[in-house]
Parts: structure tokens; C-alpha cells; sequence
């Protein structure tokens, strides 16, 4: 490969890397723990997954009757 080409390869950083960077993550609230999440990042990526799969399923439920 020529320099050139390698000069242009970057790496691309994903919406939720950061989350990936924390094993976990706790919220507390005068000492006492509100919320604890462990493994943030694969938890965020399959909260994001099934939302995306959610919103498809909605959407061609509202307007798989206009198809027809």
C-alpha cells in the first residue's frame, strides 16, 4: 500500500465508544446508590438495538394499512 492510502485510513469512533470505557457506571444521591449499571457499553448498544427494531416495527405497522 502506498503512504497515501494509509495516511487516509482513520478510525471511525462510534456514538457510544465512550461507554465502552467504563466497566460500570453508579449514581448516588447523598451517599445512598440510586442506580448501577454494569457493562455500559454492550447494555447501551442492545438498549440502542432494540429500540431501532422498536421503531421499525411501529413504523410498518402504521403504515403497512396504506399499502394495501
Amino acid at each position: 500500500m502506498s503512504k497515501e492510502i494509509e495516511q487516509q485510513k482513520q478510525p471511525i469512533i462510534e456514538s457510544n465508544c465512550v461507554a465502552f470505557m467504563f466497566d460500570e457506571i453508579q449514581y448516588e444521591l447523598n451517599g445512598a446508590e440510586i442506580d448501577r449499571i454494569r457493562n455500559v457499553g454492550i447494555t447501551s448498544t442492545l438498549k440502542s438495538c432494540f429500540q431501532a427494531v422498536l421503531t421499525m416495527i411501529m413504523y410498518n405497522s402504521i403504515y403497512s394499512e396504506y399499502l394495501v
